[in-house]
């Protein structure tokens, strides 16, 4: 088995925010979960590197440019870039030139696997959304930390869920030169969440 590897320049703005959660047991054995959440602007000299956590990250870039180096590629994250990664494999990102500001979430949990595997099916981890509702949902979940009650673990997870169904709609989208062969089950779900959280 390869070693655990975790390295980084963690310069960033004072009003950049990192929550370390920790779920119950039975959250980790039964439902989705954080493990950590976030919103950084990050520095030029600003790097993660990592190798082998059990998470997965989602990194939605809000302004600026951030790239990544995952599994023999690089892509540059610029504004209304998502990706999804797998933290097992190794993982290089860092700020490119100016401020990076993102958000960004590590998620596991039952089925994350299997949502990981159907979006990088195209060896692509990257898609870009068309507005601020990953974004939104992200700083839903972390608003949600600040009011602990006993349903908190089990609003989370659908927030996961959520992040999740977007992530494959934008893919689904993207891989899709003509919009018309897309099922408009698609576009009815894409609506529901541009309904409820693009709105601030």
């Amino acid at each position: 088995m390869s070693a655990w590897l975790e390295d980084g320049s963690f310069d960033w703005t004072e009003d950049s925010l990192r929550l370390s959660l920790n779920p119950s047991k039975h959250t980790v054995n039964s439902y989705l979960y954080i493990q950590e959440v976030g919103h950084f602007k990050a520095y030029s000299s600003y790097f993660t590197e990592r190798h082998n956590l059990e998470s997965y990250l989602i990194i939605y870039t809000r302004n600026g440019k951030g790239r990544l180096f995952y599994q023999n590629e690089e892509y540059l994250l610029e504004p209304n870039t998502i990706c999804f990664i797998d933290c097992r494999n190794h993982q290089y990102y860092q700020t490119s030139k100016e401020l990076w500001e993102f958000y960004w979430v590590h998620i596991n949990g039952s089925q994350v696997e299997d949502y990981y595997l159907d979006f990088s099916q195209d060896h692509n981890v990257c898609t870009t959304v068309k507005d601020n509702t990953a974004q939104n949902i992200i700083r839903t979940m972390i608003n949600l930390q600040k009011h602990k009650t006993r349903s908190l673990e089990i609003i989370t997870a659908r927030e996961i869920v959520n992040l999740l169904t977007l992530l494959m709609i934008e893919k689904t989208r993207s891989n899709y030169n003509d919009e018309t062969k897309i099922p408009t089950y698609i576009f009815d779900i894409q609506s529901f969440f541009e309904e409820n959280y693009s709105k601030k």
